[in-house]
C-alpha cells in the first residue's frame, strides 16, 4: 500500500490543465457575481467585531463563510476537476465547526488601541491582504475580474484572511490548531498551482511566507516580553 502510494506524484492529483482551472474561476465569479462585494464587508466586519470584543458573531461570521466556500466552491464546482476537492469541502466545514468552537474560549486581547501591537499589525496586513490585496493582484495577473479570487468565494484568499483574522482572534495552541486545515489548504494550493504553473502561485505563496513570520513572532515575542519585563524589574531593584 505504502509503495502504491509513493508511486504517485503530486500531477496525478490534478487532471486538468491551468485554462480549465481559470475557466472555473471565471464561472464562480458570474455565477455569484455580486456577492463578492458583500463577502468583503463579512470580512472586515469580522475585523471590527474582533476589535469590540464580539467574539461569537465574528467566529460565526466567519464560519459562514467557510460553509460556503467548502460547498458552493470546492464540492459543487471543484470537485468536478478532481475527486480530491470533494473531502476539501468538508474540510472547509469542519473548519467552520472548529472557528465556533474556539470563539467560546479565544484568549486574544486584540482592540483598536494605541500603541498597536506587532503581532496584531502582522495579523491585519494578513487579513487585508487576503481581502483586499488577494482580488487586485488575481485581477492584474489573470485576465481582469473575470478571473479575480475573493475572500468567501474562492478558498485561497479565504484561507489566507482568515489566518490573519486568527491571529487575531487566539493565541498559543488555541491558535495553532485553528491554523491547521487554513493552512494545510494553502499549502496544497500552492502545489497544485506550481504544476499548473500559474501566476497565482506567486501570490498565494506570498500569503503563506507572511503569515508563518508572524507566526515565529507572535510564538517568541511573549518571551521577550516577558524578559525585558524582568529586566525593568531587576533595574529598579524589585
Amino acid at each position: 500500500m505504502i509503495s502504491e502510494w509513493r508511486s504517485y506524484a503530486i500531477e496525478d492529483f490534478i487532471p486538468f490543465t491551468a485554462d480549465v482551472y481559470l475557466r472555473l474561476i471565471e464561472r464562480v465569479n458570474s455565477g455569484q457575481w455580486p456577492l463578492q462585494l458583500p463577502m468583503l464587508i463579512v470580512g472586515l466586519a469580522v475585523i471590527v467585531l474582533l476589535g469590540r470584543k464580539r467574539k461569537l458573531s465574528a467566529g460565526a461570521l466567519l464560519a459562514a463563510a467557510w460553509v460556503w466556500v467548502g460547498t458552493a466552491f470546492l464540492i459543487q464546482r471543484y470537485a468536478q476537476l478532481t475527486w480530491v476537492a470533494d473531502y476539501w469541502g468538508w474540510a472547509f466545514c469542519a473548519q467552520a465547526i472548529v472557528l465556533c468552537a474556539f470563539a467560546f474560549g479565544s484568549k486574544s486581547d486584540f482592540r483598536f488601541r494605541k500603541p498597536f501591537p506587532i503581532s496584531d499589525c502582522l495579523g491585519l496586513a494578513i487579513a487585508l491582504y487576503g481581502l483586499v490585496a488577494y482580488p487586485l493582484l488575481t485581477a492584474f495577473a489573470g485576465s481582469g475580474w473575470a478571473q479575480s479570487e475573493s475572500f468567501g468565494i474562492h478558498p485561497d484568499p479565504t484561507a489566507i484572511a482568515t489566518l490573519g483574522i486568527l491571529i487575531l482572534f487566539s493565541r498559543g495552541w488555541q491558535l495553532w490548531i485553528q491554523s491547521l486545515i487554513p493552512l494545510s489548504w494553502c499549502v496544497f494550493s500552492a502545489l497544485t498551482l506550481s504544476v499548473l504553473e500559474t501566476s497565482g502561485f506567486y501570490i498565494l505563496v506570498s500569503g503563506i511566507a507572511l503569515f508563518l513570520v508572524s507566526m515565529v513572532w507572535v510564538s517568541v515575542s511573549p518571551f521577550f516580553e516577558r524578559a525585558q519585563a524582568q529586566s525593568e524589574l531587576d533595574s529598579q531593584g524589585l
